[in-house]
């Protein structure tokens, strides 16, 4: 039997709350057509310049920390995104380096919402052939800079942040 378990985890949303109000003065919406349909009321967006890399740094290093383990243990990075910051290489591969998690592997995940699904399988696998003891799974999204705030996209604008 595989056993597994979280050690440490980390968190990070950035600053700037959008709510349902700010989105209406854009297009034509409202806060009860919104909540109504989706259930959301804020989301957040990232401020200019500001990677999924970036994120991904801040709360891994909560993870780590809460995880008390030395960096040198972590032996792989698995990384989901549907935004990556660049089409090639993904985010894992700049993981590491900013965490100083050197030597260790990388694993790209772009699953869009099963991404997490897939990053606990790909470590599950792992596990069963002793590859690796100590991995680091990571997840970061920035939508923001990509929608359409317009009436023409506002049915995929209002999800995401």
């Amino acid at each position: 039997m595989l056993n597994m378990k979280v050690i440490g985890s980390g968190f990070y949303v950035p600053e700037q709350v959008v709510t349902n109000d700010d989105l209406a003065k854009l297009m034509d919406t409202n806060d009860e057509w919104i909540v109504q349909r989706t259930g959301v009321k804020t989301r957040r967006y990232a401020p200019e310049g500001m990677s999924g890399v970036d994120m991904i740094e801040r709360a891994a290093q909560q993870a780590l920390d809460e995880a008390k383990i030395d960096k040198s243990q972590i032996e792989a990075v698995i990384s989901a995104t549907l935004s990556p910051d660049h089409t090639f290489p993904g985010q894992a591969p700049f993981n590491p380096d900013r965490l100083g998690l050197n030597g260790c592997a990388v694993l790209d995940v772009r699953n869009q919402c099963t991404g997490s699904c897939i990053q606990w399988r790909s470590r599950t696998l792992g596990s069963r052939r002793h590859v690796q003891d100590q991995f680091l799974i990571t997840g970061s999204e920035i939508h923001s800079t990509a929608l359409d705030f317009t009436d023409a996209g506002r049915d995929v604008t209002v999800l995401f942040g």
